[in-house]
């Protein structure tokens, strides 16, 4: 295993994404930084913060500003920012607003190579100066998917914001077609709840009543982690 596929990895399976009591998925924002990522860069977040703060501190106090202003500070420190510029999620599976400034930055003027950065900011935060992880520059674009994956027996699929899902062996599918033909496929209810109300079981379980993935190879719980490629 590569250092940043072992630094990308410590984004928890179960705190990636959650399960809504109605059958929707969010996203943690953290997490999904997190799993892009290897680490804030101290030294060029305070250089953005006091850039900013010496220049405009009267003026970085909403997203918007800070959109303006990190685009500038850029410019202003020699950092390229990349082709796709400037990426905001509002309406995703994300639990937050985001937006992501992709670039590069020289760590020192006199060495020729550069490490990919990210400025990232959530909601009217001030940002933070991320190192980019990233493969693809996609995987910015991309604030949707998620992997079901069933922890005790690794069976897992990758699944956008539709109904479409491409397996481990990068088949296209649906989720009717993998979870069953219920329309609110890949959820079921807890089966211990569903026997109470079958008349299986005498007393409701106690849960929160939130809908489970249950994997249609094993009957295990499955779990919603971070894409895998």
């Amino acid at each position: 295993m590569t250092p940043r596929a072992m630094c990308r990895g410590v984004t928890v399976m179960g705190d990636y994404a959650r399960i809504t009591p109605t059958g929707g998925v969010v996203i943690d924002t953290v997490a999904w930084i997190a799993a892009r990522t290897e680490g804030v860069r101290a030294d060029l977040t305070g250089h953005l913060h006091g850039w900013a703060r010496h220049r405009h501190a009267a003026t970085a106090t909403s997203q918007k500003d800070w959109l303006r202003l990190a685009s500038a500070w850029c410019t202003s420190a020699g950092h390229q920012a990349t082709e796709q510029a400037l990426i905001v999620h509002g309406r995703t599976r994300l639990d937050s607003s985001v937006w992501i400034l992709p670039a590069t930055a020289r760590d020192d003027v006199e060495r020729p190579d550069a490490r990919p950065i990210a400025v990232i900011g959530i909601g009217d935060s001030p940002p933070s100066v991320y190192n980019d992880a990233t493969d693809d520059p996609w995987e910015w674009c991309d604030a949707d998917t998620v992997t079901i994956v069933c922890p005790a027996n690794g069976h897992w699929w990758r699944w956008r914001s539709g109904r479409e899902l491409l397996t481990s062996t990068g088949q296209s599918a649906t989720l009717t077609r993998v979870f069953g033909p219920s329309l609110d496929a890949p959820f079921s209810s807890c089966p211990q709840c569903a026997d109470y109300h079958l008349g299986v079981r005498p007393s409701p379980c106690g849960c929160d009543g939130t809908p489970w993935i249950i994997c249609p190879v094993c009957r295990g719980r499955c779990q919603l982690g971070p894409p895998r490629p």
